[in-house]
């Protein structure tokens, strides 16, 4: 959004960079609030971008109910959007090699 609160790019092309942060900042400070929002951002994937033949598609605007889906998936959703949100988490604090949301 730009100063106007006018969102400038609507798309979602199911890019890891907020789901990362969500789960990051849960790990680092414990905070259930960070996990739920990283869930929610999970649902809303399923709810959205799910393609009922397999796969998920990107969003030409979140903007707009029924979301108009965008006949790809980019190879950065499995490998770390999706891994970030469905991998165990481990300790709410300190070192563990097993990250994410879900648990």
């Amino acid at each position: 959004m730009d100063r106007n609160n006018v969102l400038i790019d609507g798309r979602n092309i199911l890019r890891p960079e907020t789901v990362e942060s969500l789960m990051l900042a849960y790990r680092i400070t414990g905070d259930e609030q960070y996990r739920e929002w990283g869930w929610q951002i999970f649902e809303a994937f399923n709810k959205h971008c799910r393609v009922s033949t397999g796969g998920y598609a990107g969003i030409e605007d979140v903007q707009k109910v029924p979301a108009k889906q965008v006949d790809r998936m980019e190879t950065f959703w499995l490998g770390e959007t999706l891994s970030k949100s469905q991998v165990p988490p481990g300790p709410k604090r300190g070192g563990s090699d097993r990250l994410g949301f879900c648990g």
